[in-house]
C-alpha cells in the first residue's frame, strides 16, 4: 500500500470517530416545526411565531368581565371621587380589581347582589348617583346575567371587523360602556360630554378623541383605568377615518 493510500485511510477513520462522537450529543427529540404561514393581519409575517395566544372567541351568550364589567364600572362607579379607593366607609369600598368587585358579589343569589340591587334601589341607596346618570336597563341586565352566569374573570378576542364600522353599531356601544359614566350629566369630566352623536363628533373633529384613546402626548389618556383595546382603538380610528358619519 502506497503511503498515499495510508494517510487517506487514517484521515476517513478520524472523520468517521468524530461523526460517531458528534451523534452521541444530538438532541434524542427532533426540533418542533415553527409555523411561519401564519400572518399577523396586515399581511406581514409575524415576527414571533413560536408564542402565539390561542384566541378565546367571544360568544353572544355568555358576559366577559374584562371586557364588559370591568370598563361599564370603572366608567361609572369608580370615578369622581365614588369607588376609587377615596373613599373612607365601607359603602365606598374601591370598585378597581376583579376582587373589589366581587366583594359585591353573592354569587348564589345574583338578584340579591350589592352590584345588582344598588342598580335599581332608590334615594341614597341607588347608584350610580348623581350627577352620573343611572345605567341603562340592558346594562342592569348585563351585570345580572354576568352573576347569574358565575360572575367569572373571564375575557374573550371578538372578531376585530374592520369592515363595517358603524356609529350606532360600533362607535356608541363602545363609548357607552366605557366613556359615558364621566362624560355625561350636568358636571362631565373635563366639560366633555359624549352623550349623543354631535358631542361625539365635536370630540372627533378637534382631535381629542382618538388622541385621548390612543394616549397621545399632551392628552389625558381615556379610558383612566382601562384601556381600550386595539381593535376597539381601530374601529374608532376607522370611523373617523371615513368622514365621522351619523350611521
Amino acid at each position: 500500500m502506497s503511503i498515499r493510500s495510508t494517510i487517506l485511510l487514517i484521515a476517513l477513520g478520524i472523520f468517521a470517530g468524530f461523526s460517531i462522537e458528534s451523534c452521541k450529543h444530538s438532541p434524542s427529540n427532533p426540533l418542533m416545526p415553527v409555523d411561519t404561514t401564519s400572518h399577523n393581519g396586515n399581511g406581514n409575517l409575524p415576527t414571533d411565531t413560536t408564542h402565539k395566544t390561542l384566541r378565546h372567541t367571544c360568544s353572544p351568550d355568555s358576559v366577559y368581565f374584562q371586557n364588559d364589567i370591568f370598563p361599564l364600572i370603572t366608567s361609572n362607579c369608580s370615578m369622581g371621587g365614588c369607588h376609587d379607593g377615596s373613599g373612607h366607609s365601607d359603602d365606598a369600598r374601591a370598585l378597581l380589581s376583579y376582587s373589589d368587585i366581587m366583594s359585591y358579589v353573592k354569587v348564589s343569589n345574583p338578584a340579591g347582589s350589592k352590584l345588582y340591587t344598588c342598580l335599581t334601589a332608590k334615594g341614597e341607596d341607588k347608584m350610580p348617583r348623581y350627577p352620573i346618570g343611572p345605567l341603562s336597563k340592558s346594562q342592569d341586565s348585563m351585570i345580572l346575567a354576568w352573576i347569574k352566569q358565575g360572575a367569572l374573570n373571564n375575557q374573550c378576542d371578538g372578531a376585530c371587523d374592520t369592515v363595517n364600522i358603524t356609529f350606532s353599531g360600533t362607535v356608541f356601544p363602545l363609548i357607552q360602556n366605557s366613556c359615558i359614566g364621566c362624560h355625561s350629566g350636568s358636571s362631565p369630566n373635563g366639560s366633555v360630554s359624549l352623550t349623543n352623536y354631535q358631542e361625539i363628533l365635536a370630540q372627533a373633529n378637534n382631535g381629542k378623541l382618538l388622541g385621548s384613546i390612543t394616549y397621545a402626548s399632551g392628552l389625558v389618556g381615556m379610558p383612566v383605568s382601562v384601556k381600550l383595546s386595539d381593535c376597539d382603538v381601530n374601529a374608532i380610528r376607522i370611523w373617523i377615518r371615513n368622514g365621522a358619519p351619523n350611521n
